[in-house]
């Protein structure tokens, strides 16, 4: 029973590896029954059969049968519904990307002055703190919390931590769901860019340097991918001597290896950092390369231990350096567990009510932390970045869709609330429950949420670029041949918070040109605009050629690219951002 999903990742098939040889066998068995030479066997159909027409008989029985477990059971028990429904779908989508091709400028729609602010900065957390981000590859929080101790040292961890309860994945799976989460944003397909605002890059405006660890060094569709999320540059960790639980990517031993070394690196320097990795070792199929649990029979089990083992070990050295006295560690995943057969085999008694949506981990730890809970009622991982800049006192302006987890579930916008992995359907999990999205709420999240993937495509607008555009004569609504005219792109101003109290009073106030006819949280209910196109004439500096370089860290190679033109100093795509592939 394919999904959209699982056609959309076909080019990353090597990552089901794990179970290459019970895939393989499958596939060599099938080939074989199908090369099989057969003989034509005619049987002759009795009187009876021929004259109330046997074979549409036979056909409408099956029919039959074949709509009562639709009517039953649903899609998932129907291969001709489901293959209908799969068409159906793409359909839509084609529909719908069509649509968005023409769609106007909409990244004002989505526009907001400061990232709001609720709680200060922890009084044992210095002004700029380096942050240290971990992605762990399908972590539930149900295998945290599993009574057999399959990840001991993430649970007494997060037990220690601030940490968030009831936090769901908005997306699915790894491509949407690094990019949503540093964005604060959905993404419709695996390679789609996005022009507004990331972590890394709201982070620049405040002095802070930036690194992505790649742990697929050699896998190039990823590499490229991870060099548009904003990072100053993405380090490939391919040494060839150091394989993993596949031959491109690194077992989560050498990657937390890799990680602390490259904290201790950065910390030399005088800026503070953001360093971010992504493990890989727990992925679908996969066993562990090192820990085994138990007897070590289930693999599903020996890869979680594994990463729990590795996570430990990391923050015992972490605790014993000079990092931990400024340092923020921000743990989580890029997604839940996929709840395949293995995964259901493993956790019998964890009954999931989504394949691709579930609660996930995310806490924070730093030395002196005081341990807390808090409960986010369903809210999802759009929350990431907003969460992570109110709790430093950072603002700035943005096209985030989440909010700061820290606010009331009354602050909260609709969109987290919404999961959606690229399909023209969503589900909510509002109130911590899961349940198909539907009604007029939902169709308009659904409409808001494909005007945001035209945005995240297009040039951001603020509100005085508006302003400050000639009037011109209104000109026919575009064909659907014709594309919106280019815009010029904006640059970001930082607004920097001061010591704001539980309101998120006491934080700078954005420029009030910036603030006044901006969308906030609420105004963003409205539609998209549908006045005619206008065109402007605007004269603009051409952008300037960029130079590559790889820097060579031991085992890994860096992308980094240096900007010879000062004009675009404080574009918010264009510092240092855009690499070649390595």
């Amino acid at each position: 029973f394919a999904t959209l999903v699982m056609l959309t990742n076909l080019d990353s098939l090597e990552d089901l590896s794990g179970k290459f040889l019970v895939y393989g066998a499958a596939a060599l068995i099938m080939l074989l029954f199908i090369c099989l030479p057969q003989n034509y066997i005619d049987i002759p159909l009795p009187e009876t059969f021929e004259h109330i027409g046997g074979v549409k008989s036979i056909i409408f029985v099956l029919c039959l049968w074949e709509a009562i477990l639709v009517d039953l059971n649903g899609a998932a028990k129907s291969p001709t519904f489901a293959y209908f429904d799969l068409a159906f779908q793409q359909a839509q989508v084609v529909v719908a990307e069509n649509e968005m091709k023409r769609q106007p400028n909409t990244t004002l729609e989505f526009y907001q002055a400061e990232v709001k602010g609720y709680r200060d900065r922890p009084k044992d957390l210095p002004e700029k703190p380096n942050i240290v981000l971990i992605f762990t590859e399908g972590l539930s929080q149900n295998i945290v919390d599993d009574d057999r101790k399959v990840m001991p040292n993430v649970a007494a961890y997060q037990g220690r931590s601030v940490t968030f309860d009831r936090y769901f994945n908005h997306t699915f799976a790894t491509y949407r769901g690094l990019q949503g989460q540093l964005f604060s944003g959905y993404q419709h397909n695996n390679y789609d860019k996005n022009t507004l605002v990331s972590l890394p890059q709201a982070l620049r405006q405040f002095g802070y340097q930036s690194a992505f660890l790649n742990v697929e060094g050699y896998n190039r569709e990823f590499t490229t991918y991870l060099n548009d999320l904003g990072f100053d540059e993405v380090i490939d960790l391919r040494d060839p001597k150091q394989g993993g639980p596949v031959g491109d990517g690194y077992s989560d031993r050498l990657a937390y290896e890799a990680l602390f070394d490259t904290m201790e690196e950065l910390g030399k320097e005088r800026d503070p950092f953001l360093l971010s990795i992504y493990t890989f070792g727990t992925h679908a199929t996969f066993d562990s390369a090192d820990e085994r649990f138990g007897d070590g029979f289930d693999t599903e089990l020996n890869k979680f231990y594994d990463a729990d083992c590795q996570f430990g070990t990391f923050m015992k050295k972490f605790e014993k350096s000079d990092l931990f006295d400024d340092t923020l560690i921000v743990f989580t995943a890029d997604h839940c567990t996929y709840a395949d057969m293995y995964f259901s085999e493993a956790f019998p008694n964890w009954k999931r009510a989504n394949m691709e949506c579930d609660t996930m981990p995310l806490f924070f730890y730093y030395k002196g932390v005081t341990p807390e809970s808090i409960d986010v009622a369903g809210r999802n991982t759009l929350g990431l970045t907003p969460t992570i800049l109110d709790f430093i006192d950072v603002s700035c302006e943005n096209y985030f869709l989440g909010t700061s987890l820290f606010g009331p579930i009354s602050a909260a916008r609709d969109f987290e609330f919404y999961f959606n992995n690229g399909s023209m359907s969503s589900l909510t999990t509002k109130d911590g429950s899961i349940a198909i999205a539907a009604g007029p709420d939902a169709e308009s999240v659904k409409k808001r949420m494909w005007s945001y993937y035209a945005a995240k495509r297009q040039e951001p607008l603020k509100p005085e670029d508006v302003a400050e555009m000639p009037e011109t004569t209104p000109e026919p609504a575009p064909t659907p041949e014709a594309t919106p005219a280019p815009t010029a792109r904006p640059e970001t101003t930082p607004v920097t918070n001061g010591n704001a109290n539980a309101n998120g009073n006491g934080r700078a106030e954005a420029a009030s040109a910036a603030s006044n006819g901006a969308a906030s949280a609420d105004e963003t209910e409205k539609e998209p605009a549908t006045e005619p196109q206008t065109s402007t004439k605007t004269e603009t500096t051409p952008r300037p050629q960029t130079s590559s370089g790889t820097i060579s860290r031991g085992g890994s190679t860096t992308t980094t690219t240096d900007s010879t033109d000062s004009t675009d100093s404080t574009d918010t795509r264009n510092a240092g951002v855009k690499r070649d592939a390595a």
